[in-house]
């Protein structure tokens, strides 16, 4: 299913607002801004930008709400024209973004199976950005990062299969990359509890360690200029057990990504709202890690986009469940009764996007931007 055109907003209006502190900010929304607005949002005012590889822009939503990839897609092609933004940031492990960018280069959507794309509109995502990336300069073409833990014993077979040149290897490694070659997904695994299934993945990686480790000039050969990404994905871990901990391990993890990269770029990222918003506490949120930390490389470049939801459903864990509303979370109740009646006070009644510094009440030590989504409806499985 997808949402009808009375029903999408074009998101590249976010640059209009980001990147414009020393202009007069924009209104309160006065203006549905759809997709077929997409040559009259951008205006020559960021031009000098556009080499700048020193922008985030993180985006906060729920996940299993449908039109979450509409607004990846349009908000991802939008900074790609007009910022010159090369790299998308997902919640989700580096050998994943690994299969990705296989399928932004192949087509193939084997590199999709197996838990890395699981609902039919994210492949319909996938679809539609290779068909953009295939129109673009080889020099601006757009590529994936993951910098979240292995979750799946399935996406780390497949990304390891997908990462084998096709040649020879020396006789010393040859019969162990046949095994894991020879490798049939799904696997036949049937852990009893999450605990035993990442134990599993966790004796998988360190088997796989302990032969890099034996062998490490043989793989280093075989794999060359992908012998990073085995490197990086063995020392990472399979499962943050502690959110606070996973957010810094999340941030240690863009940073060794892109301190590796040589095509340097700005960065758009796509996250559970959780990891985005600044979580008003001692505790600090991914996206507060890269905004303040010393070693971030887009300290005080932050943009934190939000998407609250209003009457909307979610697929979770095979069940499809009410929406939250996240704002509500972390307001006090006076603050949610103010937000909820100046929303109703806009004229604009489908989806909108509207600056945190617009709203009634100081809003923009959590987010900067809030897009409301009314009418969200679930992802669907792929079968």
């Amino acid at each position: 299913m997808r949402m009808s055109p009375k029903n999408l907003f074009y998101i590249p209006v976010i640059a209009f607002s980001f990147f414009a502190k020393d202009l007069k900010c924009q209104t309160a929304i006065e203006t549905c801004f759809y997709s077929e607005n997409i040559s009259s949002i951008f205006n020559g005012q960021f031009n000098t930008l556009a080499e700048r590889s020193d922008i985030i822009v993180l985006l906060g939503e729920s996940h299993g709400v449908s039109i979450n990839f509409d607004i990846y897609l349009n908000l991802i092609k939008g900074l790609n024209q007009r910022m010159n933004f090369k790299f998308i940031a997902f919640e989700r492990s580096h050998l994943e973004a690994c299969l990705f960018n296989k399928f932004l280069t192949t087509g193939d959507k084997g590199y999709l199976k197996w838990d890395v794309a699981y609902s039919n509109e994210m492949v319909e995502f996938f679809t539609k950005l290779r068909e953009y990336n295939d129109q673009l300069p080889e020099n601006n073409r757009l590529s994936f990062i993951g910098v979240d833990a292995i979750h799946s014993i399935h996406a780390f077979v497949a990304g390891i299969q997908s990462l084998m040149p096709d040649k020879p290897a020396s006789n010393d490694i040859k019969s162990f990359l046949d095994s894991i070659k020879g490798l049939s997904l799904p696997l036949r695994i049937k852990p009893q509890s999450a605990s035993e299934y990442f134990r599993i993945l966790d004796d998988s990686k360190l088997f796989f360690k302990n032969q890099l480790l034996q062998n490490n000039s043989a793989y280093k050969e075989y794999f060359g200029d992908n012998y990073y990404h085995f490197d990086f994905v063995l020392k990472s871990k399979s499962s943050y057990s502690k959110p606070l901990f996973r957010n810094e391990a999340m941030f240690n993890n863009l940073n060794y990504v892109l301190g590796y990269l040589e095509n340097k770029s700005s960065v758009v990222g796509f996250f559970g709202n959780n990891h985005v918003i600044n979580l008003r506490s001692m505790k600090k949120s991914f996206a507060t890690l890269v905004a303040e930390d010393d070693k971030s490389k887009f300290k005080d470049n932050v943009y934190r986009v939000l998407i609250e939801y209003e009457n909307s459903k979610a697929l979770f864990q095979s069940r499809i469940v009410d929406v939250p509303s996240i704002v509500n979370e972390i307001l006090k109740k006076d603050e949610q009764k103010q937000l909820k009646n100046f929303i109703s006070g806009l004229k604009c009644k489908s989806n909108f996007l509207l600056p945190a510094t617009k709203i009634s009440l100081p809003l923009n030590d959590i987010f900067d931007y809030l897009i409301l989504v009314k009418g969200g409806y679930p992802v669907t499985i792929v079968h």
